[in-house]
């Protein structure tokens, strides 16, 4: 195993991600097997899916820089096309795991499906009562017509998601984690709203709003005559913070991805206003 060097990072130039250009961390990195852990940003999905034909996809934009020969690119040894081991929904940032090697892609993805994987999310809610642990294990299934998942004991696919309370933030806001070996699409939104929790900003599934400044703080003063305050965080307050993958169980490398500065600052601003 070989940890990525201090400050690795890729740059991706206009359009590729998106409007603005990006440099995303490198988060793992082994040579020996070309296999490398990006820190996808939100916005952006790992692999194509037509419910998101209008987002980015890592895997593209990667792909097109490796051909590029970019020489950050060459200096790790990622001279051939990477594929994507597993997907993340495009609501969430956190870590993608790429090979370039079709052997040990099938072989990573045999492994995702034997149970010691371990995709760690963190996420704001309210709801959850006074419970400190809470799990979900029914069924997915995507919907026929809609662009979201749906509970089914017919057509589902097995689905489990283990919650745990990591801290209150004042008032009826509080930070989760959630673990799960294998997750679904939109497993960690539909789970949630089932074991009682309504995440902050996933609107597709029955979430609430995430609040603002000028909700947490009574002075609040807009710079501007009639500007509205942002929510705190963008979107979905939600990401993938940590992935556990391997071949098998004894090679298992588990990596972290630091919070956006704006995730950090959000949660500051519920702990010292939310009451």
């Amino acid at each position: 195993m070989t940890v990525a060097r201090r400050n690795a990072f890729i740059g991706f130039p206009v359009p590729l991600l998106g409007e603005r250009p990006a440099r995303l961390p490198v988060l793992w990195h082994s040579p020996e097997g070309a296999t490398l852990v990006l820190d996808k940003p939100a916005g952006v999905a790992a692999l194509p899916d037509n419910w998101y034909g209008r987002n980015p996809v890592l895997t593209y934009a990667l792909n097109h820089q490796i051909e590029a020969g970019k020489p950050e690119l060459r200096r790790m040894g990622l001279v051939r096309e990477q594929l994507a081991v597993h997907s993340l929904d495009p609501e969430l940032s956190g870590p993608v795991l790429f090979t370039e090697e079709p052997q040990r892609l099938e072989l990573l993805r045999n492994a995702l499906g034997s149970g010691f994987w371990r995709f760690t999310f963190r996420f704001v809610a309210t709801g959850g009562g006074n419970a400190e642990h809470l799990q979900c294990s029914l069924p997915l299934a995507r919907h026929h017509g809609e662009a979201r998942m749906i509970v089914s004991h017919t057509t589902g696919k097995a689905a489990t998601t283990v919650f745990r309370r990591v801290a209150a933030l004042g008032g009826a806001y509080a930070e989760w984690e959630a673990q799960t070996a294998y997750p679904r699409v939109h497993q960690l939104f539909v789970h949630a709203r089932e074991a009682g929790l309504s995440v902050c900003g996933d609107f597709r599934y029955g979430g609430c709003a995430v609040p603002s400044v000028a909700d947490l703080k009574r002075d609040y003063r807009p710079s501007r005559r009639f500007e509205t305050a942002p929510p705190v965080y963008p979107g979905p307050f939600a990401r993938l913070a940590a992935l556990r993958f391997g071949v098998t169980e004894e090679e298992a490398v588990t990596v972290e991805a630091p919070p956006p500065k704006k995730w950090s600052s959000a949660l500051r601003l519920l702990r010292e206003h939310a009451g």
